[in-house]
């Protein structure tokens, strides 16, 4: 062991230039390869950049398709309830237009024919009454 620490005590300087040139040997790898990491995330932080300018691109087209379908949602419900709207006035003259004729059809039910004809001129004659009716 004498001779072993002789030659550390007399190569101390050798010694402490080796494990210097020894660290900075790693260091300059360790550097190499934090460069080549450095490398690659700026390469996938493009990419990502890249993919957020279509995904976000995507999204701006999503929200104006979404409020074009729901302006078009909007405009046929107003048109619906215009629709309806006008079918109920519609409705409405029907059923009133019914409602004369049922008068109508039952007044001439209750009408009792002359003792003195036929049913089928009585038939007869309330037709043509009511033709003349009509004609008025």
């Amino acid at each position: 062991m004498g001779a072993v620490a002789a030659f550390l005590l007399n190569h101390k300087s050798l010694i402490i230039i080796a494990i210097m040139a020894l660290a900075l040997t790693g260091t300059g790898i360790q550097i190499k390869f934090l460069k080549n990491e450095k490398a690659e995330l700026v390469a996938e932080k493009e990419q990502l950049k890249t993919l957020l300018a279509v995904s976000q691109a995507n999204v701006k087209q999503l929200q104006s398709d979404i409020q074009s379908q729901n302006e078009k949602v909007e405009k046929f419900k107003k048109d619906a309830d215009e629709r309806q709207a006008a079918n109920q006035v519609l409705v409405k003259k029907a059923a009133d237009q019914a409602a004369i004729f049922k008068k109508k059809s039952d007044d001439i039910l209750k009408r009792q024919p002359a003792p003195n004809m036929s049913s089928c001129d009585a038939a007869n004659a309330l037709i043509n009454e009511e033709i003349q009716n009509a004609t008025k």
